[in-house]
């Protein structure tokens, strides 16, 4: 197989800034606003699960239907889904990146991370 051929194996970490970012948000927006901001601090950490770099649906299914439950629910009552929405939203973008900003790749014969391409 040709060089140009092989495929690229990453490693991904597990988000850790993103999650206590959004958090940390939320606690600040629960001081100054509204206690109904602590409640977007779970569907941001299952988001955070749920993410990867590529964004995709298959992934982030939690995700998107969180942030879809977070939707539904802004017509009933609009604090609780404002922060479910933008915390699984926020917690899923800001991980996804997280991770992809800190993927390395990994050498598919001996298991090892690469610190550069060959």
């Amino acid at each position: 197989m040709d060089q140009r051929q092989t495929p690229v194996l990453y490693r991904i970490r597990p988000a850790i800034v993103a999650p206590l970012l959004v958090t940390a948000a939320a606690i600040c927006f629960a001081v100054v606003d509204s206690l109904w901001w602590l409640l977007g601090i779970p569907f941001a950490i299952v988001a955070s699960f749920c993410a990867q770099p590529n964004f995709n649906l298959a992934n982030g299914s939690l995700a998107y239907l969180a942030a879809l439950l977070g939707f539904a629910l802004f017509f009933f009552h609009e604090r609780a889904g404002l922060a479910i929405s933008i915390g699984s939203g926020a917690g899923f973008i800001l991980s996804g990146l997280e991770k992809w900003f800190t993927a390395k790749p990994v050498d598919p014969e001996d298991g090892k991370s690469r610190t550069r391409p060959n």
